[in-house]
């Protein structure tokens, strides 16, 4: 029997928690043809709210696109994922990909844009060529009028999602980019974008700095956590679904130990309906959490090698003492750090969303995962529960 929890983000049509009133808002926003940018720490659920939500529109006859642009690293790279997402959303239903037809249409959606595919033993593939003498801004501009084009001749709405949508302020050319980007979604009246993020400090400077072109461009949209009563129902519901049983007490004490990220909620009870028979115990939890950390741990290790060794210090140090006074000597002794070491490493930290940006902005450090500070602690002392 196939287990009934997601490890990932969750596909249309699987099962998925409420979200309802989430939906209907985002829904009305692409109606109304407006901009949004969504934040929320890693594992809340962003890129599965939007899909589903991305499958109603289909329905609706909306042209849907999505794009991850985590990792874009030059401006060539960008133009290539923002072409061929609006190609592939344009080209579907036209005929086979592999059909004369269909790149004849592809290729009548842009001036300076050429569309081509080709097809290996692994799949299909698409992308575009372009005279690289060409302005990255007349690229956006060409791509944009030619999906206005498309909608206005089919008269359909559309809604463009640019996942991780911070990591463009990586490059060279990033103001040209954003500055461009922003002069063709003020001017499509048919276009909504979505901004999503996980790095919530850099996109949230993007849309709030009066200087910065996205500059009040976007409808801020924060997703909080689903409450507690909604996702405990949503695990005992799914074990029952499959013949488990699995008492209140132990759905609450899941949620409650990754502090109702959505996310890992669904990975911890993965572990727990894979390892149960058909009564789910407090011995399967307790295995359950050790085998689910241990699996993380792969991820977070990751992470930790990439730091640092001040920033090092300072995560292992949140994660057994978070605190108000991080700059105090009393933290500072304790934990080895130096005040200047200190300032520099906790402006990277936030700006990765490491530390917490928005309980840093009130004085309050901690780490942002929760699971991310259980590891560091356990890696702290000694000890992995």
């Amino acid at each position: 029997m196939k287990n009934p929890f997601t490890v990932g983000p969750i596909l249309p049509g699987e099962p998925f928690c409420n979200r309802k009133p989430e939906l209907e808002e985002l829904r009305k926003r692409v109606v109304n043809s407006d901009h949004v940018v969504m934040f929320s720490p890693r594992r809340y659920g962003k890129t599965s709210l939007v899909r589903q939500m991305m499958k109603t529109l289909d329905e609706e006859n909306v042209v849907t696109a999505y794009h991850d642009f985590f990792p874009v690293t030059d401006r060539e790279s960008f133009v290539q994922k923002l072409a061929v997402m609006v190609t592939k959303a344009t080209g579907k239903g036209l005929t086979h990909p592999t059909h004369p037809s269909f790149l004849d249409n592809l290729k009548a959606l842009f001036k300076r844009l050429v569309p081509t595919i080709e097809t290996t033993p692994e799949g299909i593939n698409l992308s575009v060529h372009y005279d690289e003498k060409i302005g990255v801004s007349y690229l956006i501009e060409d791509i944009f009028q030619g999906l206005s084009r498309y909608l206005s001749r089919e008269k359909r709405k559309c809604l463009l999602v640019f996942d991780e949508f911070q990591e463009i302020t990586k490059l060279d050319e990033s103001a040209a980019i954003e500055g461009s980007l922003r002069g063709q979604i003020q001017t499509s009246r048919e276009i909504s974008c979505f901004f999503i993020g996980s790095r919530r400090r850099i996109l949230q400077d993007m849309f709030t700095d009066s200087k910065r072109p996205f500059y009040k461009s976007s409808f801020p949209f924060r997703l909080d956590a689903i409450p507690r009563d909604e996702l405990v129902n949503f695990i005992i519901d799914r074990c029952a679904s499959t013949g488990k049983k699995c008492p209140r007490k132990i759905a609450e004490e899941v949620y409650d130990y990754v502090e109702g990220y959505t996310g890992y909620v669904q990975r911890l009870a993965h572990v727990i309906w894979d390892m149960a028979e058909k009564n789910i115990s407090a011995g399967t939890l307790k295995n359950a959490k050790q085998s689910f950390m241990a699996m993380e741990s792969l991820d977070f290790q990751g992470i930790f090698a990439g730091l640092t060794r001040t920033e090092q210090k300072l995560v292992l140090a949140l994660a057994v003492d978070p605190t108000d006074k991080p700059f105090s000597a009393k933290f500072l002794s304790k934990h080895g750090l130096t005040q200047g070491g200190t300032q520099r490493a906790f402006k990277s930290l936030i700006d990765r969303d490491i530390v917490d940006s928005e309980l840093a902005a009130k004085g309050s450090f901690r780490l942002t995962d929760p699971v991310f500070a259980k590891w560091g602690a356990a890696n702290s002392i000694g000890t992995l529960i």
